[in-house]
């Protein structure tokens, strides 16, 4: 778990410099480096999210006395979840598109979605915020006892 904790607070401060790095107009980069750059935070928040269910799993484990119906209920729905966000994130990489456009004599990368990227974004999202429920109820139940 300690492993687990420190991975994700890492992570994290690599997240920050590259979206930085990503973000700021000052900084040049070319199209297909911004690109990579903005796929890698991209796909950064996702293994964070991987790593964070995995431990939200393991802490609800715990407190239903490590219940083997509770666990098989909660692998399935974090996996099912995980795998149509991947899916979707996929599909979502392939359709930016980036533009390099000058603003007062800087270079700056814009990203762009097209197709139906908006509409995966948004189902990636509400599915992320029904696992989030699924955390919100493990905090209710903990504050009834």
């Amino acid at each position: 778990m300690t492993f687990l904790y420190l991975s994700v607070r890492y992570i994290g401060i690599g997240y920050a410099m590259t979206y930085m790095l990503v973000n700021v107009p000052t900084i040049s980069t070319t199209d297909s480096v911004s690109r990579i750059m903005y796929t890698a935070v991209d796909w950064t928040g996702d293994v964070v999210d991987v790593i964070l269910g995995v431990i939200m799993i393991t802490r609800l484990h715990a407190m239903y006395q490590r219940s083997r119906k509770v666990l098989i209920f909660l692998v399935v729905i974090f996996v099912t979840i995980r795998i149509v966000n991947a899916v979707m994130a996929a599909i979502t990489v392939m359709h930016i598109s980036a533009e390099e456009a000058v603003l007062s004599s800087t270079y700056q990368c814009m990203i762009g979605y097209a197709g139906d990227a908006l509409l995966l974004i948004s189902i990636t999202w509400i599915l992320g915020t029904v696992w989030e429920h699924f955390r919100e109820l493990r905090r209710h139940s903990a504050s009834v006892f």
